[in-house]
């Protein structure tokens, strides 16, 4: 969690577990033909990039895709009248 170890932003940083192995979720980047793609990735799955101690079966999620969901959900739960600790 520590910003000296931040090269890119994602915002759900730290806030995310993985559905299949409840362990946490990295933000990742790729760059493709000059592109970047974001991604959260299963830590489980950096283990095996890093150390081959088996894989996760959870795939990489688009970090465009899951952050958009987030933002729409947080909206519509403050826009409305009602009580979002209800």
């Amino acid at each position: 969690m520590s910003e000296r170890n931040t090269k890119r932003e994602y915002l759900l940083r730290g806030m995310i577990k993985c559905a299949c192995c409840k362990r946490s979720m990295t933000g990742v980047t790729r760059v493709q033909n000059g592109i970047e793609y974001k991604y959260y990735v299963c830590n489980k799955n950096m283990e095996e990039w890093y150390f081959k101690n088996g894989k996760c079966n959870n795939g990489h999620i688009r970090a465009s895709i899951l952050d958009e969901s987030v933002w729409k959900t947080i909206l519509t739960m403050t826009s409305g009248d009602e009580d979002i600790y209800a």
